[in-house]
């Protein structure tokens, strides 16, 4: 995987369950009821997804100059279904 982010970031936020119900309900304004299902990345889509950020990194960095020592340049890659809060987590870290 490209080094653009802090490997044991990325590893430990693929190995957190993914509670997307929890989190529609709680977008929607309705309490979680403990009904939700909770789901955990599959090896594959770890793959997956690895594979797909190295290969969009690649494609948009391709041609480009080196960034130059001590630039302040951000770079946001996000992925995650609907109410996963890639939004949401944008717009916090500007």
């Amino acid at each position: 995987m490209t080094d653009i982010m802090n490997r044991e970031l990325v590893e430990a936020e693929l190995k957190k369950p993914i509670e997307l119900d929890t989190e529609m309900k709680k977008l929607y304004g309705a309490e979680p009821d403990g009904t939700e299902a909770v789901l955990n990345y599959t090896l594959r889509d770890v793959w997956m997804i690895k594979h797909e950020t190295d290969r969009i990194y690649r494609r948009m960095t391709e041609g480009l100059p080196p960034r130059e020592e001590g630039a302040a340049k951000k770079s946001y890659m996000t992925a995650g279904g609907p109410g996963a809060g890639k939004t949401t987590l944008v717009r916090d870290e500007q």
